[in-house]
């Protein structure tokens, strides 16, 4: 869709910085959009009611046998007590925890480092290093409030950055969750905003975020523990523009018996992998979810790990 008008003013003639400002208006009052749609000729009209917008930014729900998904938009305020409070709810029905930090841009400091401290009990979160080496800033965890040590995989991707990725980087240097997806965004610099007195403002860049053990996220990320490309090939990284390896492009996919003409069937003895099966339990999500190879590979692990601690028992 394209918006061709906001009240019956073409927007052509809108300068570019006050078509928000156009958009926005009083809780209440009612907004006017004429729209251009692909493949219908005539113009659609429509008039929308203004409301004061409340996204919550954590989504939480369990996929199976106590594996509980949640996702995290962003860091916003209440982001901590969203996620702890539904977390809370669960109890010790939560055998496996996905935390999703994809295309999650960052947000409030603070609200990344209580969702740190929610899993971790102890130890450094981050530390803030400015241009004077001597002044820096630390966070720590604390025992109060956190959660059960149940296994955790954290997935992120490029889109992944700032306050999403001193989580990511606090709980794989504490060894808290299993990394997984592509290397992140590599926004680890902190701005400060100063007004000047013709309107402008200058931003500076004064302090840096390096994780507990040091690391420095700027231009260079969160590395994944074990890297799982997305649906669409997602760019992997810092591999983008690498040539491949001649060795690679020599190496051929190695035939199996499914690719022979012919081939004998598989056929399980019983029936148990059709009823109780990881495959099953993927189907029964939404198909954006089921189709979500880092999701299933996510899930998947959490599977195998109360598998090994079954067996273990």
């Amino acid at each position: 869709d394209e918006i061709v008008a906001i009240d019956d003013q073409v927007i052509e003639k809108i300068r570019s910085p006050d078509v928000l400002d156009k958009m926005r208006g009083e809780p209440g009052s009612i907004l006017k959009l004429s729209i251009k749609r692909k493949d219908v000729n005539d113009l659609l009209h429509f008039s929308l009611k203004r409301e004061v917008i409340k996204v919550r930014s954590v989504r939480v729900q369990e996929l199976a046998d106590g594996i509980t998904y949640a996702r995290i938009t962003s860091f916003q305020e209440n982001t901590a007590d969203e996620l702890e409070e539904s977390l809370k709810k669960r109890g010790d029905k939560i055998k496996g925890l996905i935390l999703d930090l994809r295309d999650n841009p960052g947000g409030l400091l603070d609200q990344a480092v209580r969702v740190v401290d929610l899993f971790v009990e102890s130890g450094l979160i981050v530390s803030t290093v400015g241009r004077d080496k001597e002044r820096i800033e630390r966070e720590y965890a604390h025992k109060r409030n956190t959660l059960p040590d149940f296994p955790m995989v954290v997935v992120v991707n490029g889109g992944s950055a700032s306050a999403s990725e001193i989580v990511a980087g606090a709980l794989q240097d504490h060894e808290r969750g299993l990394i997984i997806g592509t290397t992140t965004f590599g926004k680890g610099s902190v701005q400060t905003v100063l007004s000047l007195p013709d309107g402008s403002g200058l931003k500076l860049t004064v302090a840096r975020y390096y994780t507990p053990k040091d690391r420095s996220i700027q231009a260079k990320g969160i590395t994944p523990d074990m890297v799982v490309a997305a649906n669409n090939q997602e760019d992997l990284a810092n591999n983008k523009n690498k040539e491949t390896p001649p060795e690679e492009k020599k190496t051929k996919r190695i035939r199996k018996e499914s690719d022979l003409d012919g081939h004998i069937d598989a056929a399980d003895l019983s029936n148990m992998a059709e009823k109780q099966g990881l495959s099953q339990q993927v189907k029964s999500w939404p198909e954006a979810m089921r189709n979500d190879t880092q999701l299933v590979t996510a899930f998947t692990y959490l599977k195998g790990w109360s598998l090994f601690q079954r067996k273990a028992r």
